[in-house]
């Protein structure tokens, strides 16, 4: 566990988001982690909007889309898991 300042945080409501975009490409994109989904659940929504939390948006997800493509345009192999994130994310979009 690691501690973060609220602007920092994201939350999304959707499961399978938050399954296909890894707090590991929220970090190298944004530098944001996932706010705990316990702590998020037990907060007042007008509370975390004040605290600065912010929600995972489709133009966050368009940006990680086009960090995932740069990233294959400069490597040698496919790797079918990027692949497969992109796929998801632009359809999701």
């Amino acid at each position: 566990m690691q501690w973060r300042l609220p602007s920092q945080l994201v939350i999304v409501s959707d499961p399978l988001i938050r399954e296909v975009v890894s707090s590991v490409l929220l970090r190298q994109r944004f530098d944001y982690d996932y706010l705990h989904r316990t702590v998020a659940a037990s907060l007042n929504p007008q509370l975390v909007t004040s605290l600065g939390v912010q929600t995972l948006t489709t133009q966050h997800l368009l940006e990680i889309g086009k960090t995932l493509v740069a990233q294959l345009q400069h490597s040698d192999g496919i790797i079918i898991h990027d692949v497969v994130v992109c796929t998801v994310l632009l359809c999701y979009s």
